[in-house]
């Protein structure tokens, strides 16, 4: 195996780490991140639920000796203080050798600032590996950090008679496409639905992936009358957050989602021409 693909592999295997948190990471990406020393792996770290701490302070963690090793990151490593101390310093403190890195960050904070950082401190730096798989992984991050926008997606089922409804089973879909549906999930911060799809199906939106359940995204539903139940399966569920938008005020109803832990009700008034 030559340098170059070698530098490859081990990048790939922190994008690897990246996906296992991909979507519950909160406002901060999911990265991953390898330590390699004498060519083998000592060490991996990815970015802990609700963004921190980091993926290369959590691989750095570890009470063995990282000096001389090579780092490998699928994001520039962080240079800034925040909630957590810049992980440029805990690159410096443990004595890497080189790091090495996919995509730089778009964060003002730290774009861009790591090479110099560490290079600074003798610590050589390679970036742009598989920059193209990096800017497809971090499409959603870029477009909140620049835009301020969220990425959206659409799922869509359909039976092979195509009906997105089939009277007589439940589900128009096998087990394999309810699994991959369930990942997807995991994957994302939010799901939008609407009432009437709700009550209708009377589903849960969460992942039910054994060992995965924590990362059931939260729920919007936009429910325009106020129609949905109260007795539907997905207000007792562990899912993060529910939040429903209405333009209806109802007392009953507002009470009682407000005895809900989790429930957010939103009303916002029908504008007037």
């Amino acid at each position: 195996m030559n340098i170059k693909s070698k530098n490859n592999f081990f990048i790939n295997l922190a994008y690897n780490q990246a996906e296992i948190n991909l979507g519950s990471t909160l406002s901060n990406p999911s990265v991953g991140c390898i330590v390699v020393k004498n060519n083998s792996v000592i060490s991996s770290g990815r970015t802990s639920l609700n963004g921190k701490p980091h993926a290369e302070a959590n691989a750095l963690k570890k009470k063995i000796n990282f000096k001389n090793s090579f780092m490998y990151s699928s994001l520039e490593p962080c240079s800034h203080y925040g909630k957590t101390p810049p992980c440029t310093k805990k690159i410096i403190e443990k004595k890497i050798q080189k790091v090495f890195y996919s995509t730089a960050d778009v964060d003002v904070r730290s774009s861009n600032k790591a090479k110099k950082i560490l290079n600074r401190n003798k610590i050589k730096v390679k970036k742009s590996l598989l920059l193209k798989k990096g800017k497809i992984f971090y499409e959603s991050y870029f477009l909140q950090k620049k835009n301020s926008l969220p990425f959206i997606d659409a799922k869509l089922a359909m039976s092979n008679d195509y009906l997105t409804i089939n009277k007589k089973k439940k589900w128009i879909t096998n087990n394999a496409s309810k699994k991959e549906g369930n990942l997807l999930r995991s994957r994302y911060n939010c799901i939008i639905s609407t009432s009437k799809t709700i009550n209708e199906d009377n589903s849960l939106l969460n992942c039910r992936i054994e060992g995965m359940e924590e990362k059931s995204p939260s729920v919007v539903i936009i429910d325009r009358f106020l129609k949905l139940k109260k007795n539907l399966k997905i207000l007792k569920s562990n899912l993060k957050k529910i939040y429903i938008f209405t333009q209806v005020t109802d007392e009953t109803k507002k009470k009682f989602f407000k005895k809900k832990e989790g429930i957010f009700l939103n009303y916002t008034p029908t504008e007037r021409g």
